[in-house]
Order: C-alpha cells, then structure tokens, then sequence
C-alpha cells in the first residue's frame, strides 16, 4: 500500500453520497422554517442510525441545520425588538 494512500472524501450530490446512494430517502425537504429543519434533522438521525448516512456527511447536514436554526430563532427575535421599538416609539426607524 502507497504511503499516500489515503481515501479522497467524495462530494455529496444532492440525491446523496458520489455512489449516487441516497443520503436521506423520501422526497427531498425544502428548509424554510424551524419546523422543516426538525423534520430534516429527524430524518437525518434515523438515516445515521440504519447506516444510510456516513458520520461526516451527517454532521456537516446537522451543522448547517443548526445554522439556520440560530439564524431563524435571531430574525424572529429581531423582528419582535423591532415592533416593540416601533410600538413604545423609539429609536426612530433606525435599525441595522
């Protein structure tokens, strides 16, 4: 065995892994809100469990779900600040 030798990661298409075997089976879930990002999240757990998901392929799916998770949770809080300034009239329309 070559010293270099090691296995080159394939990229993941979007049906799953580069030996066209699917990631996550069913139809494809469309991340719009934290209840479709559970969904997914659930879905992927499941795959890992049967084997249908590598550890890295999952954990980079988990992490960019837990991206927009946070980023989802700061728009609502956001948007909550906002009405609440616009309601007790301050800060003038000067957001971000």
């Amino acid at each position: 065995m070559e010293k270099n030798a090691c296995k080159k990661r394939q990229p993941i298409t979007p049906t799953g892994n580069a030996k066209g075997t699917p990631l996550l089976h069913g139809k494809p879930i469309a991340v719009t809100n934290i209840r479709t990002a559970k969904r997914l999240l659930s879905r992927l757990i499941l795959a890992f469990q049967k084997g249908e998901a590598n550890g890295r392929d999952a954990k980079d799916l988990c992490y960019l779900v837990s991206i927009y998770v946070q980023i989802a949770k700061d728009t609502e809080l956001e948007e909550r600040l906002i009405k609440l300034e616009e309601k007790l009239g301050g800060n003038n329309g000067d957001h971000y």
